[in-house]
């Protein structure tokens, strides 16, 4: 990866940089189950289009998680329990706004890092989602150590030197969603 061009191709996604750093902020001081100015701005910036029933189980689980945070695997089992939907982007997100040190499943993520969830039943996937997420951590951990994982988040920081408190994972996950 050529780190300077996703760096130029990254500050074309300045506004994107700027509305995570709000939801952030705003994560901070809502009660996120009835917090509807926050559901909507975690809703555009993360593309949850589920109704409102998906949505009002999404919120309390992501409320309860401000006080006794979950694991991948039981917000994800809890949510196909309660939605039916195998859910690893969303619970990723979830866990990625609460604990900003966790990596965030996307599709193009995925993809960047050679990934692909697979399986025949619902079983299989939530099977396969709960290791992927496990590789998922395992590729961010060995590639933050790397010149190549450095080079990134010095390049974000060059970029966005105003962001600096962004942990090293949402640095990468940035380069990662929009730009490699």
């Amino acid at each position: 990866m050529d780190i300077t061009k996703a760096g130029q191709e990254l500050l074309k996604r300045a506004r994107d940089v700027e509305k995570y750093a709000n939801i952030l902020e705003l994560y901070k001081t809502s009660s996120i189950r009835n917090d509807e100015f926050f559901q909507k701005k975690f809703n555009a910036f993360y593309r949850v289009r589920r109704g409102a029933e998906w949505r009002k189980i999404f919120y309390e689980i992501f409320d309860r998680n401000k006080s006794s945070i979950q694991t991948f695997e039981e917000v994800l089992i809890e949510l196909y329990e309660k939605t039916g939907n195998i859910e690893g982007s969303y619970t990723s997100k979830l866990l990625a706004t609460v604990n900003p040190n966790l990596p965030i499943w996307d599709q193009y993520v995925l993809k960047n890092i050679g990934l692909k969830l697979t399986g025949a039943t619902k079983e299989d996937r939530i099977k396969n989602a709960i290791g992927l997420y496990a590789i998922m951590l395992k590729w961010y951990e060995e590639f933050l150590l790397s010149v190549e994982g450095r080079e990134c988040i010095k390049e974000f920081n060059n970029r966005f030197p105003q962001y600096n408190y962004f942990t090293s994972i949402k640095k990468v996950d940035f380069i990662l969603f929009f730009v490699w």
